[in-house]
């Protein structure tokens, strides 16, 4: 009987036998992080790495948060990784490809810009508050004017992702008390509420998923230095001042963390 291989027509052969372009085809699987841990298991999965344009434009796409589109884009491999390569140059030199003037006829008490949203408010002049949807590849430009607001707003803060604007409400001076037209955010009980509303419905009504207004307290009357954020899936209010600790609360699930900053 012959030894084991001999006689035979077959060879052992292991994966790192295979063609470069079968290994870069089974290497494009996985997602970047992957494909990176793969390429520094040895030097033929390295060589792999280095020769396959694909293997590093998905690495790319994943070091920038991005993934690739879809597979029926009409543009190849070398353009879309082009572009890549244009559009993050862009953004790391802060060098916009298009730019628009967005014009604001007097001084805003309350702004914020988010997800390609541009909203502002005041209270001297009609429309009392502004939403700018801002040109984009996705959305075509469109504004939308609010005459006038139910209520007094201090600051606003909104998140486009999850149809929220969050008002807070504003309150003014007893007469008697200097005071210019800016709103406090506190009471003379220093009350705090915010408003949890639709953006869809321009602000008018109540957010879906919160569908309620928020109340907590601040040991100051008419505190002037009130903010409100919208971050993520936390809604965190701010109130600093003279006499006031400077004081960071935010609203997580169902439990409220207060951090207090020195």
């Amino acid at each position: 009987m012959p030894p084991a291989g001999e006689g035979t027509l077959c060879s052992h052969t292991g994966m790192l036998d295979l063609p470069t372009e079968l290994l870069s085809d089974i290497a494009s699987l996985l997602n970047h992080r992957g494909i990176l841990r793969l390429a520094s298991t040895c030097r033929r999965l390295q060589e792999v790495y280095r020769a396959s344009k694909a293997l590093q434009y998905i690495v790319e796409l994943g070091a920038a948060g991005l993934v690739d589109g879809s597979p029926r884009c009409p543009l190849k491999l070398s353009e879309r990784r082009d572009l890549l390569h244009t559009r993050r140059a862009a953004w790391r030199r802060l060098l916009p490809q298009q730019q628009q003037m967005s014009e604001s006829l007097d001084v805003c008490l309350a702004f914020d810009l988010a997800g390609g949203v541009y909203a502002h408010y005041t209270i001297a002049r009609t429309p009392q508050l502004v939403l700018h949807w801002l040109p984009s590849r996705a959305f075509e430009e469109r504004c939308v004017e609010v005459p006038e607001m139910d209520i007094l707003v201090k600051d606003l803060a909104m998140d486009p992702s999850q149809d929220l604007i969050a008002f807070l409400e504003g309150h003014r001076l007893p007469h008697g008390i200097p005071f210019d037209d800016e709103p406090v955010g506190t009471d003379s009980a220093g009350n705090i509420t915010i408003h949890l509303r639709s953006l869809k419905s321009h602000g008018q009504t109540s957010h879906d998923l919160g569908g309620r207004i928020l109340h907590d307290r601040c040991t100051v009357s008419f505190a002037e230095n009130v903010e409100v954020f919208v971050v993520n899936d936390m809604l965190c209010w701010r109130f600093r001042g003279r006499g006031l600790q400077n004081c960071v609360k935010c609203l997580v699930g169902a439990y409220i963390v207060v951090c207090r900053v020195q």
